[in-house]
């Protein structure tokens, strides 16, 4: 075989290359979907941080955590519930006169919750006990 003239690449090289590529590409694509699903749960623990300090500025000026959860922010076509839901989450609002609780699944698994106690807790759902609403 005359090795001198050889011009280009063999099949098998260039299948070699094919195949090396598509695995990189591949991996990729994995990586950047969890970029996504992890920058939308950003916005939905952002979404029930606000949705608390709302909730909060209604207790100030009612008194009570009840009916916190009629707020036209909360409900649907509202700026809290809206924004979890156009993020892949589902959103639970639970109120009563002892408390409140804000929670939402999460897009990388899990849940995200927020009492009367503002704290972001994970992996909580909201929780009613006569009076009272905790995340539990």
């Amino acid at each position: 075989m005359n090795y001198k003239n050889k011009k280009g690449f063999t099949l098998i090289e260039l299948l070699v290359v094919i195949a090396i590529i598509g695995i990189l590409a591949s991996i990729t694509i994995s990586n950047l979907s969890n970029a996504r699903k992890s920058a939308r749960d950003v916005v939905i623990k952002s979404a029930i941080q606000e949705g608390a300090k709302i909730a909060e500025v209604l207790f100030d000026d009612n008194g009570s955590y009840d009916l916190i959860c009629a707020d036209p922010r909360f409900t649907s076509g509202g700026v809290i519930e809206d924004s979890i839901s156009d993020n892949g989450g589902f959103f639970a609002c639970g109120d009563a006169i002892g408390g409140y609780c804000l929670s939402s699944t999460l897009n990388m698994g899990g849940s995200v919750c927020v009492d009367r106690y503002r704290e972001l807790k994970y992996g909580f759902i909201c929780d009613a006990t006569g009076d009272d609403i905790d995340c539990d």
